[in-house]
């Protein structure tokens, strides 16, 4: 049987241009320019002299399963990655262009082109076109998706895969706003990235208002609602078929689309493959290098796997849409595959309320003389008491979420197929009902450290405990630095929540008593 197949996913490529081609400047006097250069040191290069730029939208052409309104939408979400950046930048879509787009016709326009392929050397599935005055300043810009995807490709459409079409709009409108390709795969002008990431980053963030200005009205906006959602992707190899699990977000809009980013520990492999800001659908795949092992149970066996058989992941998800993103929460999520029918199944914990939610999936291995798809029963259970908590019975490819009213210290979700028995257990951590408080903050007029401060340049103190803001009220300290993985990640005072969104994410809101932090001064 081919176990590797179980641990291997979609590797969701948006296949983004990667070479630079300017034509010769026509007749006007003007420079016209492809955006699809290979440099990856980031930066804005061009610029509009007015940064609210104004774009209709040509639904003439339409690829399979897509309609107008769909496309308008999916345009709206992707230019509001630019309007809530903090900057005087906009992309406003005035609504259906009153002629089908062309280049040079002084109109900027986003549509379906085919063949955009032509314009670069390989693939690619988004493009801007920019007509440039003197080399620096913007005055028209196009932006393209691929009419004709190819066989193979991901996305196979559009109209399925809105979460790639917002993710490859928003780069392009990045290179409206004068941006090249960076080469750090968290920032959304990453070139050949993932089609998952949805919004600036703040690296991003800071270069638009540096470029156009501040605005204090341009704020993100948290999206609200947001649960995990969990679905199934088909992989074939050879007379093996697996339906591996895929983690999807969404939230109370309709329509919106949500990726999250993950920063976490692998509990079965240890802290050797920490991993911060991993695409929340690429968990799976990105696990693939420890040994799986089958699990044959005998009858009226019950077996609790805890360092075979299965995936666990425990840490932070932070979840963004193309308007902001949220605080982060703590989330659990694993697959595992049981018994002598090969039950297969996946599973996420996320917080609700003082509870959680459990999210369960069967997603099936095919394999002809050794498994087939089939209906199978997930328990979930408390270990120590076995008090069952929820039940699922679940046909191939369903899932189903149970809400938890409190969570144990220790959590089973275990197969219950005819008289095999088998799961997986973990301890819950930060989502236990009885994990520890937050720290208490220092008693007033106390510092919330050990240590002298200088008032200028850095000076490294030992925390006491509590959010980082308690060492706001300090003379002439502007931020606060802790060491994640060997790079110190920033918190900066009175600062929009966005800018302090990956160190929330990397530390949470409260540092740790005994940590080691540099504060810097003004």
């Amino acid at each position: 049987m081919s176990i590797a197949l179980l641990a291997t996913f979609i590797v969701a490529d948006g296949g983004l241009e990667d070479r630079a081609f300017a034509d010769a400047p026509p007749s006007d006097g003007f420079e016209y320019r492809v955006v699809s250069d290979s440099q990856a040191i980031l930066a804005i290069e061009e610029r509009w002299p007015n940064p609210v730029v104004s774009y209709c939208v040509d639904s003439s052409a339409l690829p399979e399963g897509m309609t107008a309104a769909l496309f308008d939408d999916l345009v709206r979400q992707g230019a509001r990655a630019v309007n809530t950046l903090g900057s005087t930048a906009r992309v406003v879509i005035s609504g259906p262009c009153a002629t089908p787009a062309a280049s040079g016709n002084g109109v900027n326009e986003v549509r379906f082109q085919a063949d955009l392929s032509s314009f670069v050397v390989g693939e690619a599935v988004g493009l801007a076109q920019l007509r440039i005055e003197g080399g620096t300043i913007i005055r028209e810009a196009d932006v393209s998706l691929e009419l004709n995807l190819p066989p193979g490709s991901y996305p196979e459409t559009w109209a399925s895969s809105p979460l790639c079409a917002v993710s490859v709009l928003g780069h392009e409108f990045g290179h409206t706003l004068g941006f090249n390709h960076s080469d750090d795969i968290k920032d959304l002008m990453y070139t050949g990235g993932p089609c998952n990431i949805v919004r600036f980053s703040d690296t991003e963030a800071t270069m638009v208002v540096t470029a156009y200005a501040a605005d204090a009205t341009s704020v993100p906006v948290v999206p609200q609602g947001v649960q995990p959602r969990l679905e199934t992707f088909v992989q074939q190899s050879g007379a093996v078929t697996a339906w591996s699990p895929m983690l999807r977000w969404v939230t109370s809009t309709a329509g919106e689309v949500a990726a999250g980013s993950f920063c976490g520990q692998d509990l079965v492999r240890g802290p050797a493959v920490d991993v911060c800001d991993l695409p929340e659908d690429e968990l799976w795949p990105r696990r693939a290098t420890g040994t799986q092992t089958l699990v044959r149970l005998e009858a009226g066996r019950t077996e609790l796997l805890r360092d075979s058989g299965f995936e666990l992941i425990a840490g932070t998800t932070t979840v963004c849409t193309t308007g902001g993103c949220d605080a982060g929460s703590p989330m659990i999520a694993g697959s595992a595959f049981v018994g002598p029918r090969v039950s297969r199944f996946a599973f996420v914990l996320t917080p609700a309320g003082s509870g959680a939610l459990v999210t369960l999936l069967n997603s099936p291995y095919i394999e002809p003389g050794v498994s087939v798809a089939h209906t199978f029963t997930l328990r979930i259970f408390n270990p120590q008491t076995s008090a069952t908590l929820g039940q699922c019975t679940l046909g191939p490819g369903l899932s189903c979420q149970q809400t938890l009213n409190s969570v144990p210290a220790e959590l089973a979700i275990a197969v219950v197929d005819g008289t095999a028995v088998g799961g997986v257990a973990f301890e819950t951590g930060a989502l236990a009902s009885t994990a520890a408080p937050p720290s208490p903050p220092p008693a007033p007029g106390a510092l919330p450290f050990e240590g002298t401060v200088s008032r200028t340049g850095g000076s490294f103190v030992l925390w006491s405990g509590g959010s980082p803001e308690l060492a706001a009220s300090v003379p002439g300290i502007r931020s606060a630095w802790v060491a994640v993985n060997g790079q110190f990640v920033g918190y900066s005072f009175g600062a929009p929540a966005f800018v302090n969104q990956r160190f929330l994410t990397l530390v949470g809101n409260e540092i740790p008593a005994g940590t080691p932090v540099r504060l810097v001064a003004r």
